[in-house]
């Protein structure tokens, strides 16, 4: 799938830090030892603020979380006063190291141009996560059969399709469903699929189980997320690696289902929206 298209689809967990909404790739470093209960002493949010909050130049909130898949997430938010941030961390950033915590500042400061420090902080958040134990599987209910479009059946002809490749030796067959309806409205992307890696499940957007969506376009985004699955780690920790491209492109209709989603994105947003204002219009 083309760069433009990396907005309308959730992958695999990149290990580097995500600033906005713009993923970075992984540079291969030399082993670092990740952080361990008898490591340096915890270290508050409340003085990450003020550290990043220099940096920024304007207040940040800093909060600790347990997400693997974003270990490092910076959000701006705007307002009358004038920016702020927020900066979730993954909970091993509480007993970072100096140099860790000295990597992340100059990765904030500089992004990828902090080169070195960039590298040995991929490198010591790889090794983090590499030392957890194994995220327990969460169990997940999902239906496939929308008021128009039979997620079921779909599937069943995504991989019965010869061009889908190595979604068609996918055993056992993650189950796909559709997803919730959000409860805040998209800005400027929409996700329309997503693989759940601990679940093993395929969420499928509900904005989609409409009549004016192609089920060739249902069948791209399902065969999409599958692929997921089956490339796994075929091309390292890369969203979408020249495995996973080169499998996309293989599938028949690919580039028709992007062009519609490329052409419709602004009115599927507007739809979700729209979904959500009634929401609380009843709240």
């Amino acid at each position: 799938m083309a760069d433009r298209q990396l907005d309308l689809f959730a992958g695999p967990p990149p290990l580097t830090p995500v600033r906005g909404e713009a993923n970075a790739d992984p540079i291969a470093s030399a082993e670092v030892a990740p952080p361990t209960p008898t490591g340096p002493a915890p270290y508050p949010p409340n003085l990450w603020a003020e550290a990043v909050g220099g940096i920024l130049e304007a207040p940040v909130e800093v909060v600790y979380g347990r997400s693997r898949r974003l270990p490092v997430q910076l959000e701006r938010r705007g307002g009358r006063g004038g920016p702020r941030y927020r900066l979730r961390l993954h909970h091993m950033f509480a007993e970072a190291p100096e140099q860790a915590r000295a990597d992340l500042l100059a990765w904030l400061r500089a992004g990828r141009r902090a080169r070195a420090a960039s590298a040995r902080l991929d490198a010591w958040i790889a090794a983090g996560l590499a030392a957890l134990p194994p995220a327990p599987r969460r169990s997940m209910t999902l239906s496939s059969e929308g008021d128009v479009h039979d997620l079921a059946q779909i599937t069943r002809a995504v991989v019965e399709d010869p061009s889908a490749g190595p979604v068609r030796r996918l055993a056992p067959l993650p189950p796909v469903g559709w997803g919730r309806w959000p409860t805040r409205a998209p800005r400027r992307r929409i996700q329309l699929g997503a693989f759940d890696a601990a679940a093993r499940a395929v969420r499928i957007h509900p904005v989609l189980d409409d009549a004016a969506a192609p089920r060739s376009v249902l069948e791209y985004v399902v065969f999409h997320e599958l692929l997921h699955a089956a490339v796994g780690n075929a091309d390292g920790r890369l969203h979408h690696g020249p495995t996973f491209s080169a499998a996309e492109r293989a599938f028949d209709g690919t580039a028709a289902a992007n062009a519609w989603i490329d052409a419709r994105t602004p009115a599927l947003i507007e739809k979700v929206a729209r979904r959500v204002r009634r929401g609380r219009r009843r709240g």
